[in-house]
């Protein structure tokens, strides 16, 4: 794991040092790609937001170039979803609340991002807007196989939050209104 974490840095440190519109899209999608898998190493909140914003950039880059490939598409909905649960967890929710709609934008379909946002708009004391979204998705399923509703996601990932130390008064709302 030294020698990836190695190559991951070293890539990342290559990237940096290259001016953005000098690279085609492939190399700036593989840039995308070291920035993402650095994070799988990353432990600290301001580094791994820091890695999400960079992947978050590449990507919208790609997007300029392969506007009409839906995979691309995916893949930076998915970057942005990314992004805006890093920056919850450094206190940026208005970054996480923009980051989460530019994810439904690109993916409207992608129902697991609505916990960040809900989660961005309670965190900066926009109660009504998120209790709403709360109300709207609770009994919706996740999407996966794991036949869980959005309600158990969005308890887990407020658990998550507090247990990093985030949280605002009116979590404990929130909690009561989705508790069974």
């Amino acid at each position: 794991l030294d020698s990836a974490l190695y190559l991951f840095q070293l890539a990342v440190a290559g990237y940096e040092v290259i001016p953005k519109d000098s690279l085609t899209p492939l190399a700036l999608y593989n840039a995308s790609f070291a920035y993402t898998h650095l994070n799988i190493f990353e432990q600290n909140h301001q580094r791994r937001y820091q890695n999400q914003a960079k992947v978050v950039e590449y990507r919208e880059l790609v997007l300029e170039a392969y506007s009409a490939d839906s995979s691309v598409h995916a893949s930076l909905a998915s970057s942005h979803r990314g992004f805006s649960w890093y920056a919850l967890f450094v206190e940026s929710y208005s970054e996480a609340e923009a980051s989460a709609r530019r994810t439904l934008e690109l993916a409207p379909k992608s129902t697991g991002v609505i916990s960040n946002l809900a989660a961005a708009l309670l965190l900066q004391g926009k109660l009504e807007e998120a209790k709403q979204l709360y109300l709207d998705f609770a009994d919706k399923p996740r999407g996966d196989d794991n036949h869980e509703t959005l309600r158990e996601v969005f308890l887990a990932d407020l658990n998550v939050l507090e247990a990093a130390g985030i949280t605002h008064p009116d979590v404990k709302k929130i909690r009561a209104l989705l508790s069974p």
